[in-house]
């Protein structure tokens, strides 16, 4: 079947790294292997050692504004490891985990802002400090469509979300707050307020987060609840708190599910490949 590039968002604790979890185990049944980079290093904690299963933190142990320390190795080696998949001897790694996408942004502004010897983006004129961490990501989204379409591995980010006004959505309202501007009085200046929607983080200081919500094949949102003492956790291609994400894939709702699916799946990869199996050659 084809390819995928899958976007997992949702809160702590609602099961994204079991659902990569569950993707690395079903690339193990298909007699292949997978690969999950974790960043931080703490996601590693949920990886079971799995023979087949790559697993590789990342992380800037050096990166110390505070003492005038700004060593950061941690994107590039990210990048290299990423890159030594696309090559023949990674060939039967069928499936790629980043957890989370969320914190490879802060990776990336370490980077860029270890060549100028400072620790925050703003220290930077013309901007520099933010286009450079975006400019990195993009990179990093080039790698990820490679392994995808051009060597035909599934790839599966998670991240964490936030709520967050999104300009030019719903109705706006006037209203006056600490975003207001100010008039030569110091009185606050009324501003259209649009809707809030829950939308993927990206850590640091950078505008890559515009940009991402297009960048993903399907976004699925990860949620639990409990019935009864008994936790479930499933995956939705329809968020319960409206969102912006564009998935480009529907997912195929399964035998005897009737008119009133929700398009909620059990947290499962092999369940989400049947989901979408039928539409893929």
């Amino acid at each position: 079947m084809k390819s995928m590039l899958i976007a997992v968002a949702g809160t702590a604790g609602t099961g994204k790294s079991t659902f990569l979890l569950s993707g690395a185990r079903w690339a193990l049944g298909q007699g292949n292997r997978a690969a999950i980079a974790c960043v931080p290093v703490s996601e590693a904690d949920g990886y079971p050692n799995e023979e087949g299963v790559l697993v590789k933190s990342f992380s800037d142990y050096n990166w110390n504004p505070r003492k005038d320390q700004y060593k950061a190795t941690g994107f590039n080696r990210l990048l290299d490891w990423l890159e030594m998949m696309e090559t023949p001897q990674y060939k039967d790694v069928v499936f790629v985990g980043i957890d989370t996408m969320s914190a490879t942004s802060e990776l990336a502004e370490h980077e860029c802002l270890s060549m100028e010897g400072v620790g925050d983006p703003s220290e930077l004129d013309y901007g520099r400090g933010y286009i450079g961490t975006t400019r990195q990501m993009r990179y990093l989204m080039d790698v990820l469509n490679r392994l995808c379409y051009k060597h035909g591995k599934f790839v599966v980010c998670s991240f964490h979300v936030e709520m967050k006004e999104m300009e030019g959505i719903g109705n706006a309202v006037s209203v006056k707050d600490m975003k207001s501007g100010q008039d030569a009085s110091g009185e606050r200046l009324e501003r259209l307020k649009f809707e809030e929607k829950l939308q993927p983080i990206l850590q640091g200081q950078n505008k890559y987060r515009s940009e991402i919500r297009g960048k993903y094949s399907l976004w699925l949102e990860a949620s639990c609840s409990m019935k009864r003492n008994v936790i479930k956790y499933t995956m939705s291609s329809v968020p319960s708190i409206a969102s912006i994400n564009k998935s480009r894939v529907e997912l195929t709702p399964p035998e005897g599910a009737g008119d009133g699916w929700n398009k909620e799946i059990p947290n499962s990869f092999e369940v989400l490949v049947r989901a979408i199996e039928p539409q893929t050659p």
